[in-house]
């Protein structure tokens, strides 16, 4: 039981700016295998605050749209940005013309065209998603939040395990990788979990899309990072989840 509450501590401490007790977080390098088992929860408590907002919201009287923009701002202010942050960097790199110069650009604190497109465009996917689902189910649209915050977690680990980092001074570049099989198996019980939702929405093939779309999606970030970079860093993390969860939006969406 304690190795389970470790790796939520230490899921959340990297995950979120939510507080963690220090005493039982671990100061070893970052164990991606041991978190990995933690993603559910820590997924399910990242989008609990996002579920909340919109359910308070809708209850005040606000407007689907409205009550969707402020859980996905709450949800940011939760994570403090990290993977739209990751999403801006990764994006902005691919203007560069050498692995090396893109690796500069990704630790440029400045942000730059392509990166606010980036950031707008999956933005307002999330949005409309989200306000099209809390239209169509409001049950169905907190139990999405939950899910997909999970669900895009575990997805965005695909450029972890499937390729070797590009620089090795990251943070990334130290971390313990989960195994293939661990990612499998989590990404096999969240499609389960999300029939749920999916049934709520009346379409209980959606889990199921949405697994395969969240896979795609951090896929397709994998596959440019190993291109363009020669690997993954922390931003392509970032970036992986995000498209893993506008993905999965979108395939909870369908009707």
């Amino acid at each position: 039981m304690h190795w389970i509450v470790q790796a939520t501590v230490e899921g959340l401490r990297f995950y979120t700016r939510l507080p963690t007790p220090q005493k039982i977080y671990s100061s070893d390098a970052l164990n991606f295998q041991r978190i990995a088992w933690s993603l559910p929860i820590v997924g399910g408590i990242i989008g609990l605050f996002g579920a909340g907002i919109l359910l308070l919201s809708i209850a005040l009287g606000l407007t689907p749209l409205i009550s969707a923009i402020l859980a996905l701002a709450t949800l940011i202010i939760v994570t403090g940005g990290l993977h739209e942050d990751g999403l801006a960097d990764f994006t902005d790199c691919l203007s560069g013309k050498t692995p090396e110069a893109r690796l500069a650009i990704m630790r440029d604190s400045r942000i730059g065209t392509f990166g606010a497109l980036a950031l707008c465009l999956t933005l307002l996917l999330r949005v409309t998603t989200l306000a099209t689902l809390a239209q169509q189910s409001l049950a169905g649209a907190i139990f999405v939040i939950i899910i997909v915050a999970a669900l895009s977690r575990v997805a965005g680990l695909a450029p972890l395990i499937l390729t070797l980092p590009a620089r090795q001074d990251g943070v990334a570049a130290q971390a313990i990788v989960p195994t293939l099989k661990v990612v499998i198996y989590l990404l096999a019980a969240l499609t389960i979990f999300g029939f749920l939702p999916a049934t709520l929405l009346g379409h209980w093939l959606n889990a199921l899309y949405a697994t395969l779309a969240a896979v795609m999606g951090a896929g397709f970030v994998r596959w440019r990072a190993q291109q363009q970079l020669g690997g993954y860093t922390g931003d392509v993390l970032g970036a992986a989840q995000q498209l893993a969860e506008v993905g999965a939006l979108l395939a909870f969406s369908l009707s």
